[in-house]
């Protein structure tokens, strides 16, 4: 899972504590990533959470298959 600074990019696709963590400070990077050392359920589920909320985002296949779709309605 990510565990981020809370910049305006980051804050737009974590949800933090669902879907990866967002950390303001050094006390609060050492939480988080104590948190998912320790806690192998949360790490899992928080990873889960993370592939099925971005791949269909962010996965190159998907894209690849809008850029044809496209390219077939120009060419049409």
């Amino acid at each position: 899972p990510t565990i981020a600074s809370p910049t305006t990019s980051y804050k737009e696709l974590i949800n933090n504590g669902q879907n990866g963590f967002l950390a303001n400070d050094t006390k609060q990077w050492v939480n988080c990533l104590s948190n998912l050392i320790e806690d192998i359920n949360l790490r899992k589920n928080m990873a889960e959470k993370a592939f099925e909320e971005f791949v269909p985002m962010f996965y190159i296949g998907n894209e690849i298959k809008n850029i044809i779709e496209i390219y077939g309605k120009i060419k049409q």
